[in-house]
């Protein structure tokens, strides 16, 4: 719980004194954070659970392959279409993310929704949307109901996309991508 709510007063500081009247928008990825984070929000994948949950994960031996934020604020309200990481991504395919939210996230403010299963079918090999049409098999969905302290481990392959923020609650996740070493 101290970790978080450091975490959330260091997110706060840095949105009032940073991000106050703007922010710089990428338009082919808006949700991308561009901006540098302050060193202990740009520094959070070293905390201890996610070492050893991600050990689990991939093994003994692990490597960080990126860490950003992803946030849906009043510059970036829009969905995201269903995508896979995996072809963006450079290299190794066995990649997982943590998502970590330091703000609510749910269905209402742009939430991540998971087609559970979607992975067994790998890598697909083009970067853009991925319509489930076309595919023989579907895909339950799920979007989880996160609060800070809780954090979602997302192989690279999982299909997922999120909704439009509609309720003007900023959705603040931290997206930490790890491989094997």
């Amino acid at each position: 719980k101290d970790v978080i709510q450091q975490w959330q007063a260091t997110w706060s500081e840095f949105q009032a004194t940073q991000l106050h009247g703007s922010r710089d928008v990428n338009q082919a990825n808006p949700v991308a954070l561009s901006e540098q984070l302050p060193p202990l929000l740009a520094t959070m994948y070293r905390h201890d659970v996610f070492i050893e949950t991600m050990r689990q994960v991939l093994g003994d031996h692990i490597a960080l392959y990126n860490h950003r934020f992803v946030i849906k604020d009043r510059f970036s309200t829009g969905k995201v279409f269903l995508h896979q990481d995996s072809c963006y991504h450079v290299g190794n395919l066995n990649k997982c993310s943590l998502f970590v939210p330091l703000s609510n996230a749910n269905r209402d403010n742009g939430g991540l929704t998971f087609h559970v299963g979607s992975h067994q079918l790998g890598f697909l090999g083009d970067a853009g949307e991925i319509n489930p049409e076309k595919f023989d098999m579907q895909w339950p969905t799920v979007t989880p109901e996160l609060q800070p302290g809780d954090f979602v481990v997302m192989h690279s392959s999982l299909w997922h996309e999120s909704g439009p923020n509609i309720s003007g609650i900023d959705r603040i996740l931290a997206d930490t991508i790890v491989q094997a070493a």
